[in-house]
């Protein structure tokens, strides 16, 4: 996978659900920065983000906004139980998204969370 997407902002299409949670972890683990698992009705889409985020941009930005993609979760790679940034919850707001993951790299733990940072799931 990580051949597919070996730079910073790099994103490449996959079968539908192919990829799972738990290779952004792996991919986090590697390289020490953050990937996103995106997904439409037809397939999945990796985006190699850089240490702290997940930038997205230009055509991906409008398929999310237009809800033909939606953000499946994301990695972390320095805390051993995930938390949500601000920003995490901000891009779902903006997306109009309900809800997403987020996963360690270093621990495997997903965490479920919203936009509302008061919302637990």
């Amino acid at each position: 996978m990580l051949n597919r997407v070996p730079e910073i902002g790099d994103w490449a299409s996959f079968k539908y659900e192919f990829i799972m949670l738990k290779d952004l972890a792996y991919l986090t683990a590697k390289t020490g920065d953050e990937f996103a698992l995106l997904r439409g009705k037809k397939e999945d889409i990796l985006f190699h983000g850089d240490s702290r985020n997940c930038v997205f941009d230009g055509t991906l930005v409008d398929m999310l906004m237009t809800h033909k993609l939606y953000i499946v979760g994301h990695s972390h790679s320095g805390e051993p139980i995930p938390r949500p940034s601000g920003n995490d919850r901000e891009a779902l707001e903006v997306i109009g998204q309900e809800k997403s993951t987020v996963i360690s790299a270093m621990s495997g733990m997903c965490i479920d969370f919203s936009a509302d940072s008061f919302e637990i799931w």
